[in-house]
């Protein structure tokens, strides 16, 4: 009777399992922003557009990404972080986190299109005021 049990419990939680590593989507390769928004915070609020960011994703296990991302800061600095992403379970929203401590949600509008919100508080080290909120699109590079 216990291990009829037993089978019924395993049965019951291994169908409750609703994502394989299977259904998370390939990020491997290199992403590209066309678009946005981003809002510089110091004593004003500055809103800026015409930025590029390129997210280079070169590791994925399961439901774990990670890779750099380089990005433009007004006056001409390139900046380089590594982050890391992990899908939620419905595989089709992931929470990054960079190296400067910023933490983004990204959102799929298809499978090479995500949407991006990112919030950072900033870094004291680089020159300009980096604490931010930014919205953009991505795109991902079509293998050439």
């Amino acid at each position: 009777m216990q291990r009829h049990i037993l089978i019924l419990i395993l049965c019951i939680v291994l169908g409750c399992i609703q994502i394989s590593s299977a259904d998370y989507p390939n990020m491997i390769g290199t992403w590209f922003s066309d678009d946005g928004l981003v809002y510089f915070l110091d004593d004003t609020i500055e809103e800026a557009s015409n930025f590029e960011d390129i997210w280079v994703f070169d590791m994925q296990k399961d439901h774990v990404i990670s890779g750099l991302k380089t990005f433009f800061m007004p006056g001409g600095t390139t900046v380089n972080e590594t982050l890391v992403g992990i899908f939620d379970p419905d595989g089709k929203t992931i929470s990054f986190i960079d190296q400067s401590g910023g933490w983004a949600k990204g959102t799929f509008i298809d499978s090479d299109t995500l949407f991006i919100a990112l919030l950072t508080p900033g870094d004291n080290s680089m020159k300009a005021d980096t604490t931010m909120a930014l919205t953009m699109t991505l795109h991902r590079q079509e293998n050439v």
